[in-house]
């Protein structure tokens, strides 16, 4: 408990506000308090001693559509608009399945419904079909989880959501397909949706700085990182290159403590504005991998949270400077990173002027050889 009172930042000049820590502006609202009840009450309720909080998660972090992440939600809390469900609503609509005269319950539509069996059967989800035991839905959705694979699950999800597709197409429409032809359709769906999304992640790539670029004529790349450690606590790296890509300086600390993703990098980017400062650097180029704080960084509006405080002490730094904010990909952000993880003492800053630390001469190197290149 000491050391992590220790660990907080105390900035002087600051004054004392109420914040609402559980979101990234440090505001409260109606929809981050209702999440934040949510998923505590979702902790609570341990499933074979694990958290149904992770289990959400997982759920909603699927690489698949996002209206088959929203299928699922439904399909787990029971609530899908089935013959039972709405005839209960309305005299108008009759509880029958479309596919039998069975009444439609959820656990019919999707497992004991021939219709539906004989799809599962000839997919490759047949032993994830036959984990119902009979228990509840979002039962079922578990096993299948903790049994299947990434992929396998997601191809699981994307049929159970056709099944649930065609049988509205049936119901509403008239259309039947036949029963092989829609686990066809299932797996050229998700095959398609992830080519589409290897294709958008490698354009992504190519239009991004992936390989260190020296800074323009009369300007300083600051290049800086932060790294979590293994023994604990984090390591800050700072590297500082012209436009020649000659290293003017670097430097590197220990601190002990538990921080964030987020307040790690600050903290790396704090150290580097002062490190500005102390050497008068004039237009400095502020580069970081961590695109979340770059927001944050150069966002007109101010974020209350913790972390924002602190950008708001680096802007400050960073624009008596003349300097600007620019987000890199780890690749071209390599030394800092190296540094970051480098052996130091604890809570102590060391400077390295003229002459580049051992560890990091060759990435110096290979990073003008890269830069040449462009």
């Amino acid at each position: 408990m000491v050391q992590a009172i220790r660990a907080i930042p105390i900035r002087s000049g600051e004054a004392d506000e109420l914040i609402w820590q559980h979101s990234s502006n440090g505001e409260y609202t109606v929809k981050e308090g209702y999440r934040v009840w949510l998923e505590q009450s979702m902790a609570q309720k341990g499933v074979q001693g694990s958290s149904e909080g992770g289990f959400w998660k997982k759920l909603w972090s699927m690489k698949v559509p996002p209206k088959v992440r929203h299928f699922l939600w439904k399909f787990a809390n029971d609530i899908l608009p089935t013959g039972d469900r709405v005839s209960r609503k309305s005299d108008r609509w009759s509880e029958k399945c479309p596919f039998c005269d069975d009444r439609e319950t959820q656990l019919h539509a999707f497992v004991e419904c021939a219709w539906g069996s004989r799809i599962w059967r000839q997919s490759q989800c047949a032993d994830l079909y036959m984990l119902h035991d009979g228990g509840t839905t979002v039962e079922w959705l578990k096993k299948a989880r903790e049994k299947a694979g990434e992929d396998w699950f997601e191809e699981w999800s994307v049929l159970l959501w056709f099944l649930w597709k065609e049988r509205n197409a049936q119901l509403f429409n008239g259309l039947k397909t036949a029963e092989e032809e829609i686990v066809q359709r299932a797996k050229i769906f998700l095959d398609d949706y992830r080519e589409h999304q290897e294709r958008r992640i490698a354009t992504q790539r190519e239009t991004g700085d992936r390989k260190w670029r020296k800074p323009p004529t009369g300007r300083v790349m600051v290049n800086t990182d932060a790294g979590i450690l293994q023994e604990g606590g984090i390591g800050l790296g700072v590297v500082m290159r012209d436009e020649n890509g000659s290293f003017v300086l670097a430097t590197a600390k220990r601190v002990k403590g538990e921080f964030t993703v987020e307040m790690a990098e600050a903290l790396a980017l704090e150290m580097r504005a002062q490190l500005v400062q102390q050497f008068h650097v004039q237009n400095p180029i502020m580069a970081t991998d961590c695109l979340q704080l770059v927001h944050l960084l150069t966002e007109t509006s101010s974020s209350r949270s913790e972390v924002g405080v602190l950008c708001r002490n680096i802007r400050r730094l960073v624009d008596e400077r003349q300097g600007s904010f620019s987000h890199v990909y780890r690749e071209a952000n390599e030394a800092a990173h190296i540094l970051a993880h480098a052996r130091t003492r604890w809570d102590e800053r060391v400077v390295w002027l003229d002459r580049p630390p051992i560890c990091i001469v060759d990435q110096v190197s290979m990073d003008n050889v890269a830069a040449d290149s462009i």
